[in-house]
This record gives C-alpha cells, sequence and structure tokens, in this order.
C-alpha cells in the first residue's frame, strides 16, 4: 500500500522597502504550496498573497513579471524549478551553495530546488525575502552574524575545496550554516560598517588569475561609463581575492531583487527544450516593469562591453534588476560578474543578440565634438562586430530647402 504524496507548504517573508530595520518591518508576503503528483515526482506549485499582506495596503508585487498584482485570492502558478516561484529560485545557493548543504548533511545528492530553498539560511539570501514553515517570519531569522577575518574565512575555504578537515571547526560550521549566496565559483558574505562585501578568492582549479580578470573588468567597466558593482582587489598569504559590493543591502536594510531569467521567465540553468531568454526580451521585460529609458540605453552598452572583452558568461542569472526604495521604482542593478573569457574568445554570448536588434555603438572614432571633426557628404562608415557581419553606411548631405 503506498500513501499519497502530502503537499508542502511554505511561507515567503518580506522586508517592507524603504525601512529602517525595526521590529515589525519583516511581513509574510504569501504562501508557497508544492503539490507532487506522483511519489519521486517534483510536482508543480503556486504562490498566494497573504490576506494580510493585502488587507495592510502593501501594494508592491515581490515578482512584477510572474506575481504582478497583490491578491489574496488568486493563485499564481509556478511552472519552472519543480514548483518553486522565481523569485525564491533567485535567492536560492547555486552550485557552491548546494555543495556546502550536501557537505553539511543539509541535504541529499537528489534534492529538489523546493528542498533546496528550505535547507538554506535565510541570513545571506539574496535579495529581500525569507523562506520558512510558519506564518510569521522570526526576527532570528533575519540576523546577520558576523564573520572572522578573511584570511582565515580563505583558508577555510581552500581547505573545504580540498575536502580536507577544519583548520577552525567552529568557522566551518559558519561557512557550511551561510550557504544561500548565488553562483558556482567560492565565495563568503563580509560586512564592513554598512557594507556587505563578497570576497571571491581563486578557486582551487583555476590556472589563470580569475579575481584579477574580474576586479580588471569591473574596473574598465567603469571607467567606459558603465554601472558597476564596486570591487577591491586585495593581497592575501595565497594570492589575490576580489571583494564585490553587494547591491542588494544597505546597511541593515534589504532590497528587492529579479534575475534576468526571472524578468523573462525562462529557467537557468537551462534544461533541454527550454527558452534561452536574449537581450531584447530582457529589454522588453524591463519596460514593461517600469525600469526608465537610461536603463535600456545600460543594457545594450553592456551587451556591446561583453562582445568587445569576450565574456561569454552573461546568463540571465548575471543580469538583475533591484528595486530603488528611493524612486519607489525598479532599475537595472550594477553590472556584476564581468568576467572576460580568458582562455579564447567566445563566438557568441550566452544571452544572444537576435534578428532586429540594435545595437548603438555611437560616433566613429576621430569624429564628434571633442575633434571638432564631423560626418561630411560622400563619407562611409564601416562597422564590423565579430560573430554578426559588417554594416557599411555612406553619408549623404540632406538636400536644402534652396536646391530643391
Amino acid at each position: 500500500m503506498t500513501s499519497e504524496p502530502r503537499m508542502r507548504t511554505a511561507y515567503i517573508y518580506m522586508q517592507l522597502q524603504g525601512t529602517a530595520e525595526a521590529p515589525g518591518n519583516w511581513v509574510t508576503a504569501g504562501r508557497m504550496q508544492l503539490r507532487p503528483s506522483m511519489p519521486g515526482s517534483p510536482g508543480m506549485g503556486d504562490f498566494q498573497y497573504a490576506p494580510s499582506y493585502v488587507a495592510a495596503g502593501h501594494t508592491l508585487a515581490l515578482d512584477p513579471i510572474n506575481l504582478p498584482v497583490p491578491d489574496a485570492d488568486h493563485r499564481y502558478a509556478a511552472p519552472r524549478y519543480g514548483g518553486l516561484i522565481d523569485a525564491v529560485r533567485d535567492a536560492c545557493p547555486d552550485s557552491w551553495g548546494r555543495q556546502l548543504l550536501l557537505r553539511a548533511g543539509h541535504i541529499g545528492p537528489h534534492a529538489t530546488d523546493f528542498e533546496v530553498a528550505l535547507a538554506s539560511q535565510n541570513s545571506d539570501r539574496w535579495g529581500a525575502l525569507m523562506l520558512g514553515t510558519h506564518k510569521r517570519p522570526s526576527s532570528a531569522h533575519a540576523q546577520q552574524p558576523a564573520l572572522a577575518r578573511l584570511d582565515e574565512l580563505l583558508t577555510e575555504i581552500q581547505l573545504l575545496e580540498r575536502f580536507q578537515p577544519p583548520a577552525n571547526a567552529s568557522l566551518r560550521k559558519q561557512l557550511l550554516e551561510r550557504a544561500s549566496g548565488g553562483g558556482a565559483r567560492p565565495k563568503v558574505t563580509l560586512r564592513d560598517g554598512r557594507t556587505w562585501w563578497i570576497a571571491k578568492p581563486l578557486a582551487r582549479d583555476d590556472t589563470l588569475d580569475i579575481p584579477v580578470l574580474e576586479h580588471a573588468s569591473l574596473q574598465l567597466a567603469n571607467a567606459v561609463g558603465l554601472r558597476t558593482a564596486e570591487s577591491r582587489l586585495l593581497t592575501v598569504r595565497d594570492g589575490q581575492v576580489i571583494l564585490v559590493k553587494r547591491f542588494d543591502r544597505d546597511g541593515n536594510q534589504r532590497l528587492l531583487c529579479l534575475s534576468a531569467a526571472s524578468l523573462m521567465q525562462v529557467t537557468y540553468p537551462w534544461v533541454a527544450g527550454s527558452i534561452l531568454g536574449s537581450y531584447g526580451e530582457l529589454a522588453d521585460a524591463m519596460r514593461r516593469i517600469g525600469c526608465p529609458a537610461e536603463d535600456l540605453v545600460e543594457l545594450w552598452l553592456r551587451a556591446a562591453f561583453n562582445v568587445v572583452i569576450g565574456n561569454d558568461d552573461d546568463h540571465p542569472r548575471n543580469h538583475a534588476v533591484v528595486f530603488d526604495t528611493a524612486t519607489q521604482r525598479w532599475r537595472l542593478s550594477p553590472a556584476f560578474d564581468l568576467v572576460p573569457n580568458a582562455y579564447s574568445h567566445p563566438k557568441q554570448l550566452a544571452m544572444p543578440l537576435l534578428p532586429g536588434d540594435l545595437l548603438l555603438t555611437g560616433s566613429p572614432a576621430g569624429n564628434g565634438q571633442h575633434w571638432r571633426r564631423f560626418l561630411q557628404d560622400g563619407d562611409v562608415m564601416t562597422g564590423s562586430i565579430t560573430g554578426l557581419g559588417t554594416q557599411v553606411v555612406r553619408c549623404v548631405a540632406q538636400p536644402t530647402e534652396a536646391a530643391e
């Protein structure tokens, strides 16, 4: 005799945007339910806004694309990630964090996304969401424990990668319990006053200095006018480590964030048959949620920058939007994870440019107000992008009224 698969329930908590951390500013935003269709099946899930959230007059949607209207009577389907809603999947660990959860015994080798979400800690989640099994959030869930010195942390990360015993058992336990960060590479979060930093050292299998490459790319992007996450490069005992400022934290205030994967309604990591998403689709989604025009220009400039430096790791989880508490609107987040392919120049980006997409490159070199030289009748402009082709434009003077 087999038992019926049971329904699983989790509650989603959100820190109200634009408030200082104080008792009461974490609220229950809604309930997520997973309904397995048969034993061993990941099942399908849905999300419903909490009546208390709606009754309190909260109108901010956790996800303006997939959960657009706070309506306590409506159930939103969760068709991806085995029934986990996109916004929560954004706040869950990727391969590095999952390795730590597995090492700590919190999940099994075949854990579902729902199980990973419940097993990971709330203290270090990306964005302004927490997850729990109780109807009301606990203030203990939101505490951000301090960690030890950076050099001790990096030593413990190296030992973890090599499957070696801990040098500091207490510190090892802290690392294993704070496995909520995204990304594939080893990392840890540190706090310096009101600022939160992600520390990313050399990985065990690196043959090039990836922290130096990432820092240089962020600095270059910033120098050419792109908005980037602030970064610092530190020299430690065993090499270099990059510190990248977390844009989802402002002191104790957590900021609501969504990945491009959620905005475009695509699954990432990609699975067979899934939609890939593109820069054009991301731009359309950003328009839908009210991002200003300058953010769309910024997005295209980032696409061009990725082409120039050969960054083919521009997948949908390496683009995001963040809720601006000052203007109460969604904005394109600072650029992050800009790492060129150090082994070969890629022939395509992870998020492609599709036919019909426009890429504006500005005036040709040597022209413009700075040079006091402007395009003339008869000039020919030739522009080429590897993998896209070549475009030739001939300049023709506009006829004057007298000539007409």
